[in-house]
C-alpha cells in the first residue's frame, strides 16, 4: 500500500507492506525503488496499475513479499513462536543479529564468557550454575526467550521444590533469570512487552515476594563456642587447619573465608588487618588480637605472600584459579569442621559462614547494639543484620514461654 502520510520529493508515496497485531499497526518499507503515484495503484487488488512504469516488475517484488510473509506467519505457528513485530522483522529482512540468540542457551553464554573476560568470576559461576537448573527442567537449547511467560516460571518453581530447593534458593535462581530478561530487553533481543515478571506494567506478572526461606539458626550458642575454643585439637592434628581457620574468623569480626584465603602480607598494616572485602568492596580495619596472632604465627611461611597455606603464588595466578582453588579448599575445611561438630557432639553443624554469625550473635548476647555488630559485618542497613539474629531472639524467647 502507499504510505500516504510520507509525500516524496516527486510528489510519489512510498510503498510499505503494514501489519496489524492486536489492533496495532506495524509499517516496513519495501525499497526506495518501490513508489507510485495515488492515480497508479489499484486498492482493491493491491497491485501497481498497468498504467504504472515497470508494473511487471514492481508487482512481482509485491507477489514475493506476500509469499514470504505467508511463510512467516506458518513458521510462527509452527514453531508455537510467540508473534512479535520484532520477530516478524528479522525474518522479513533476515536479519540474523537477534537470530543469533533465538536459544536461551547461546545468550546465556555470551553473557557468561563477557563476565570471565571482565573477570566477574563469581557472577559468571552464578550464571552458570543457573543454566544448569533450567536445563534440568527444559533443554535451553530449545527455549527462546519470548518462551519465557508466567507459566513457564510457575513450571519452573515446581520443578525446583520437587528436587528439593528452598524458598531462598529458588528466589536466587528467579532473580538471575530476571537479570538476563532484562539485559536481553536492553540489547533489542526480546520485547518488553513479553516482560515475565511482576512490574508497573505487567501488575499480574510473575512475583518473586513469596519465595523466602525459613532463617535457619548459623550460629552457636556461648558455652559452645567456649568448648570450641578448648578443642582438643592435639588428638586429631588433620583437624587443626579447619579448626584455627573457624577461630580466626570469628576473632576477626567474622571474616569471609573468601577474603581470609587470599590475605597476604601486605595486609597486615600497624598491628591491624587491612583488607577490602570482595562481595562489596567496601575496606576494612580489624585489630590483630592475641589470639589471631598466634593463629598467624603458626601459619606464617617464609616463602609465601600469603598469611593462610591455601594459595601458592607461582601456580594460582589468574582469577579463575583462584577461584577454582577457593572453592576446594572452602569444601575441605567445612569438612574438617564437620567432623569437629560430630566430636563436640553440637546442636549443628559447624561451618565457615556459621563462625561469621557466631561472631554477631555474640556481640549481641553481650549487649553490643546492633548498629555495630552492623558496622563489623558490613552490612548496608541494620534490616540484614536483624535477619541475621532474629532468629536467635526467638528462640530464646521460647525458652522463656517453657518457665511459664
Amino acid at each position: 500500500m502507499p504510505f500516504k502520510n510520507r509525500k516524496l520529493k516527486n510528489g510519489a508515496y512510498p510503498v510499505v507492506l503494514q501489519v496489524m497485531f492486536l489492533r496495532k499497526p506495524k509499517r516496513f518499507t519495501l525499497g526506495k525503488n518501490l513508489w507510485c503515484f495515488e492515480a497508479d495503484w489499484n486498492e482493491a487488488a493491491g497491485t501497481f496499475k498497468k498504467s504504472t512504469e515497470n508494473y511487471r516488475e514492481k508487482n512481482a517484488i509485491l507477489d514475493k513479499v506476500k509469499h514470504r510473509v505467508n511463510e512467516i506467519l506458518f513458521e510462527f505457528e509452527r514453531d508455537k513462536q510467540p508473534f512479535t513485530f520484532e520477530a516478524f522483522e528479522d525474518k522479513l529482512t533476515g536479519n540474523e543479529k537477534k537470530q543469533v540468540y533465538s536459544s536461551f542457551d547461546k545468550f546465556l553464554a555470551t553473557l557468561v564468557d563477557e563476565m570471565r573476560a571482565q573477570s566477574k568470576l563469581g557472577n559468571a559461576k552464578i550464571y552458570n550454575d543457573f543454566g544448569v537448573a533450567l536445563n534440568n527442567y527444559r533443554s535451553t537449547s530449545k527455549i527462546v526467550l519470548s518462551d519465557i511467560n508466567y507459566n513457564f516460571l510457575k513450571g519452573f518453581e515446581t520443578h525446583l521444590y520437587k528436587r528439593g530447593c528452598t524458598g531462598g534458593g529458588i528466589h536466587h535462581y528467579m532473580r538471575t533469570l530476571r537479570a538476563i530478561f532484562n539485559e536481553a530487553i536492553r540489547r533489542g533481543l526480546v520485547s518488553k512487552d513479553f516482560y515475565p515478571f511482576k512490574s508497573q506494567l505487567n501488575p499480574n506478572g510473575y512475583s518473586l515476594m513469596n519465595l523466602k526461606s525459613e532463617a535457619a539458626p548459623r550460629a552457636v550458642s556461648l558455652e559452645d563456642i567456649e568448648r570450641i575454643k578448648r578443642f582438643d585439637v592435639t588428638s586429631y592434628p588433620n583437624l587443626n587447619l579447619p579448626w584455627k581457620v573457624f577461630l580466626f574468623s570469628y576473632y576477626a569480626f567474622g571474616l569471609n573465608f573468601a577474603d581470609l584465603v587470599v590475605l597476604k602480607r601486605s595486609n597486615i598494616q600497624n598491628g591491624r588487618i587491612v583488607y577490602r572485602r570482595a562481595k562489596t568492596g567496601k575496606e576494612y580495619s580489624v585489630a590483630i588480637t592475641e589470639p589471631m596472632q598466634a593463629i598467624l604465627s603458626e601459619f606464617a611461611r617464609k616463602d609465601s605472600i600469603f598469611l593462610f597455606p591455601f594459595l601458592t603464588e607461582s601456580i594460582h595466578q589468574t582469577p579463575l584459579q583462584i577461584m577454582n582453588r577457593k572453592h576446594k579448599v572452602l569444601k575441605q575445611i567445612n569438612d574438617g569442621l564437620k567432623v569437629i561438630s560430630g566430636l563436640l557432639d553440637l546442636p549443628a553443624s559447624l561451618t565457615t559462614y556459621v563462625a561469621r554469625h557466631t561472631f554477631a550473635t555474640t556481640l549481641k548476647d553481650k549487649g553490643v547494639n546492633v548498629a555495630i555488630i552492623s558496622e563489623c559485618l558490613g552490612h548496608a542497613d541494620l534490616s540484614t543484620t536483624q535477619a541475621y539474629l532474629k532468629k536467635f531472639e526467638q528462640s530464646k524467647l521460647d525458652e522463656v514461654a517453657s518457665l511459664l
